[in-house]
């Protein structure tokens, strides 16, 4: 304990004070006239012992009484933590976590509200010349500034919760950026946050010792969460009037089991489908919905939990778009494939025309979801320029080899593309062993992957070596060769068969897989566009394959929402961005700038980041920052400006002293009032 007036200690001398009033101090006597004296001797010795006792009660009262009050002018503190103290004036950063997760509730209210009162507690713990930053997850450009208190407090109270998130790695880097870049060196950071798990991370971070770092966790009430994570369709087929399925992922984040729960699913805001489930603490579930929609179009789906009180997580917005048909075109040299005029006349869906491959109708390529090029022969440059044009633009092409003599028939178009080389025709028997079933064409071709599959047998083939281009095997031989490559062609593909589609070469046309493979190639061109993307992840938006013009301006908008969109070209496609400034969930139509054409609907969904609900401890916040210059305000007893007062000056004790003092001239009070009067006089006897 140290004094900031040390001199005031000699008013100590000023206890002989009392200590000399109580030796001198001339005592009274009243009379009291007795009948009978029997009993004078017991009297007077009991009022004695009484007597000295309250003297000396007294003299210790007001000793003590003076003491404290000697103390208390003295001013006497526990000296400050801090190494050392500077003069001048302070930078300060106080980060205000503002992400969905702080609408929890605790026991004054929701944890943004708590956490703009702790900003405003630090705010008046510094002099009105230091100088303070707001952070916000938003990192907005008004972030990088430096205020007064006043216009501090100002933007304090204009701060709400918004979508996006940052992690604490994020926040140290930035505060470091921004306060290091004002030459100051007394720097100060404030973290305020619930410290999600999600936010702070398991990594150790290291921080620039320049800068005094404080944290403040909130606490929060346990948290039960249920919240849709995600959804996919079972089947990549979207036909006009049959039903679709939907695979609707649920999670439950809390510690409590939730029974009797519901999902619904509006297409254009018309429910369709609404499915119940029960769902233990801590599970991860997937519900199957299934519905039918007669029209076709882009559609826009929605669906909707009821859970309380995170509630942005409750809904999950996607987009989908129902063709009236699907049209291949099958190319060939001599006649068209038995097998496959077969397989796509079942399907009224799936729209076939023929052409000879010296009769194609160049102009209507584009028109087409798949190309498949059977037997074919002498492929000439003009046909092979216009194929090529076909894949940059977004389409796909199947090739299936011929023999001519031990030639595939491909060799020209294998040049130009630089796909597999067809090799060496092999006559040996061999089956397919490999489907590579996490590829977006092969994912659920089959409903149990485990299960012994009757696989195609194998009669003879070509072996396809490397081209020009790098291949993804998707079907292999149980040699290791490959049986079916895919390759990236612009913004198209070309799907590469090792056999033809005949007896002769295999059983691929009569296996369980053929269907599912060939089908899943005419729709793939259909179903590569994301169901929907997640607010504040840097997303490159995919355009529909009819957005074709780079040198047109796109913007996205939603209600009085409008932003207008970058063109990114990339590997020759082009891509847009909204560079993060989308903010709320939902649809948004892409719209071209000068026709003012709606092109299609996208859907946003806020980051499921924030769905977490475990919380960091102390000490797990001291195992991420070890360094000790590293403060955690995690005892919120006294208000935030008091505890850094004493952080930085020290603990003043002058309060206790002066309550000390009153103690003891209350005790001084009552014992001079309340004593007995007989044990205040002594007793005179008169007869």
């Amino acid at each position: 304990m140290q004094f900031v007036y040390p001199a005031f200690i000699f008013g100590l001398f000023a206890i002989i004070i009392p200590v000399i009033i109580h030796l001198f101090n001339f005592r009274r006597y009243r009379k009291v006239v007795f009948t009978n004296v029997k009993f004078l001797k017991e009297v007077k010795q009991q009022s004695q012992k009484q007597r000295n006792l309250k003297h000396l009660l007294v003299l210790f009262s007001r000793i003590l009484a003076l003491t404290s009050l000697v103390l208390a002018f003295a001013q006497p503190y526990i000296p400050s933590e801090k190494p050392n103290t500077t003069t001048g004036q302070k930078n300060i950063s106080i980060y205000v976590d503002n992400s969905f997760s702080m609408n929890a509730v605790y026991e004054k209210g929701p944890l943004i509200e708590t956490a703009k009162t702790k900003a405003r507690e630090i705010a008046s713990a510094f002099s009105e010349s230091d100088r303070f930053q707001l952070l916000t997850n938003q990192f907005k450009g008004s972030n990088d500034r430096f205020y007064s208190k006043e216009e501090f407090l100002q933007k304090l109270d204009e701060t709400e919760v918004e979508s996006g998130s940052k992690t604490l790695e994020n926040i140290i880097s930035k505060q470091n950026n921004s306060l290091l870049n004002n030459n100051s060196a007394n720097n100060y950071s404030f973290i305020i946050s619930d410290f999600q798990k999600s936010f702070s991370g398991n990594k150790i971070l290291q921080v620039n010792n320049a800068i005094e770092f404080n944290l403040v966790p909130l606490k929060n009430n346990s948290v039960n969460n249920i919240l849709i994570d995600s959804v996919w369709f079972m089947s990549p087929v979207f036909q006009p009037g049959q039903v679709l399925n939907i695979a609707v992922r649920i999670k439950n984040k809390g510690i409590q089991n939730l029974e009797g729960g519901t999902v619904a699913l509006k297409i254009n805001n018309v429910q369709k489908s609404i499915s119940g489930f029960d769902i233990a603490a801590g599970e991860t579930k997937n519900i199957s919905m299934g519905f039918s929609v007669n029209n076709p179009g882009i559609k826009n789906a929605e669906l909707k939990i009821t859970d309380y009180p995170i509630t942005f997580d409750d809904t999950y917005f996607f987009t989908f778009k129902i063709h009236n048909e699907v049209k291949i075109l099958e190319i060939f040299s001599q006649a068209a494939n038995n097998y496959i005029r077969k397989l796509f006349d079942t399907e009224p869906y799936f729209r076939l025309t023929t052409s000879n491959i010296n009769q194609i109708d160049f102009s209507s390529l584009a028109n087409y979801d798949l190309i498949i090029i059977s037997s074919a022969q002498n492929i000439s440059s003009g046909t092979i320029d216009e194929l090529k044009k076909y894949l940059n633009n977004g389409g796909n092409i199947a090739i299936f080899p011929s023999d001519n003599n031990g030639k595939s028939g491909f060799e020209d178009f294998i040049q130009e593309t630089g796909t597999g080389i067809f090799g060496e025709l092999k006559t040996e028997k061999t089956e397919v062993s490999f489907i590579d079933f996490s590829n977006e064409l092969l994912k659920n071709i089959v409903q149990n992957q485990n299960q012994n599959l009757d696989l195609p047998k194998i009669v003879k083939y070509y072996k396809i070596n490397q081209g020009n281009l790098p291949g993804l095997t998707l079907l292999k031989l149980r040699n290791g060769d490959v049986f079916l490559n895919t390759y990236k062609i612009g913004k198209g593909q070309v799907f590469q068969f090792a056999v033809n589609i005949d007896q002769e070469w295999s059983n691929f046309q009569t296996n369980q897989i053929f269907l599912p493979v060939i089908f899943r190639m005419a729709l793939f061109k259909k179903s590569l566009l994301p169901l929907c993307y997640t607010i504040k992840e840097n997303n490159l938006l995919i355009p529909s394959s009819d957005i074709k013009n780079t040198g047109f301006q796109y913007v996205l908008k939603k209600g009085k929402f409008e932003v207008l969109l970058e063109n990114i070209i990339k590997n020759n496609e082009l891509y847009l961005t909204e560079n993060n400034q989308v903010n709320t969930s939902g649809f948004y139509d892409l719209i071209e700038k000068n026709s003012k054409n709606t092109m299609q609907t996208l859907a946003f969904n806020y980051n499921r980041i924030e769905s977490e609900t475990e919380l960091s401890t102390p000490n797990d916040l001291k195992n991420i920052l070890p360094s000790k210059n590293i403060k955690i305000f995690d005892k919120t007893d006294l208000p935030l400006n008091t505890l850094i007062k004493q952080y930085e000056n020290g603990k003043p004790l002058w309060r206790i002293f002066i309550y000390f003092a009153l103690l003891f001239i209350a005790i001084e009070i009552i014992l001079l009032r309340f004593w007995k009067k007989t044990s205040q006089a002594e007793v005179q006897v008169q007869y």
